[in-house]
């Protein structure tokens, strides 16, 4: 028996064994990667997967049809669809549930892309140096240097971004002209008491700065992540202002910047961050001039 055919050998005997052990059909709920996938098949004797069989000329959630009398098998490797507590685009991203997260997104057009590069690949050397040590548990003066410079080059980073935001006149879209703001208050609040709490938020221009925190779980149990507000609340706040102001197509910039908040001084100093924001940017004298703000706890 040449190679190939053992591969195919023992890629049919493993689906056999998933066939048994997944008793019902699940639809699918991640995308098919079709590498790993093969790669966990052939490597792994037990592999924790759901497989979806469907009947000839029958629609898949990928929308493709299966061929002339034959079964199409998909099977979706349960690693793919879990959260990631970390991940990266641009700039790295951690998220956690129960955690509060002081986060900026911007209009498409607001700032060029790449434009605080330094500041994002120091950013990520750095994170990659901490983890090294926390991983090898090299708790030293060395971490803690580390550790400083990060948060140092963060707040650098926020400053250069908010320069960045401000110095841009363009206002194509004005996301404090009152219809617009309105669209985005609710979306900042839908999920209010649900999936988050909010602390404050301020609309300027062409960015938002929001202070909040997340559940733990939500109603039916599962953890809440940012990724998944975040990605709802862009969205549909998209949809909508897009269809009253008569465009298409991207009206946010993919990605956030998000700050996880340490503790409590650290809260109180983004919230009045966040509500001074139209003060430092000489828009008003008075914050509580500005219409497109609101702060808990009487600020």
């Amino acid at each position: 028996m040449d190679g190939c055919t053992k591969k195919k050998a023992c890629n049919r005997a493993t689906m056999q064994r998933c066939n048994g052990a997944t008793g019902e059909l699940r639809s699918v709920t991640a995308f098919f990667l079709k590498r790993k996938i093969k790669n966990a098949l052939l490597e792994s004797a037990a592999p924790p997967c759901d497989c979806i069989f469907l009947k000839e000329n029958e629609k898949c959630a990928f929308g493709k049809r299966s061929s002339p009398g034959k079964f199409i098998t998909l099977i979706i490797n349960t690693f793919a669809m879990e959260k990631k507590e970390a991940y990266r685009h641009i700039l790295p991203h951690y998220q956690q549930p129960g955690q509060a997260y002081f986060v900026t997104f911007c209009l498409w057009n607001a700032v060029a892309h790449n434009a605080l590069s330094d500041y994002t690949h120091k950013l990520h050397e750095l994170r990659l140096q901490i983890e090294y040590r926390k991983r090898h548990h090299l708790f030293d003066a060395m971490l803690t240097a580390l550790d400083d410079d990060y948060h140092h080059t963060r707040r650098q980073y926020i400053h250069a971004y908010d320069q960045l935001m401000a110095q841009n006149t363009d206002r194509t879209i004005d996301l404090n002209r009152r219809d617009i703001s309105e669209i985005i208050i609710e979306g900042l609040t839908f999920w209010a008491d649900t999936l988050l709490e909010n602390q404050a938020w301020c609309i300027m221009p062409n960015h938002v700065h929001w202070v909040f925190t997340t559940k733990e779980k939500d109603k039916d149990g599962k953890p809440v992540y940012l990724s998944d507000i975040m990605e709802s609340v862009k969205k549909n706040t998209a949809r909508k202002i897009n269809k009253i102001i008569g465009r298409q197509g991207h009206l946010w910039q993919k990605e956030s910047f998000d700050t996880t908040i340490r503790d409590h001084q650290h809260l109180y100093r983004t919230m009045e961050y966040t509500l001074n924001n139209p003060v430092a940017a000489k828009f008003v004298k008075d914050r509580n001039e500005w219409p497109g703000s609101w702060g808990s706890c009487g600020l």
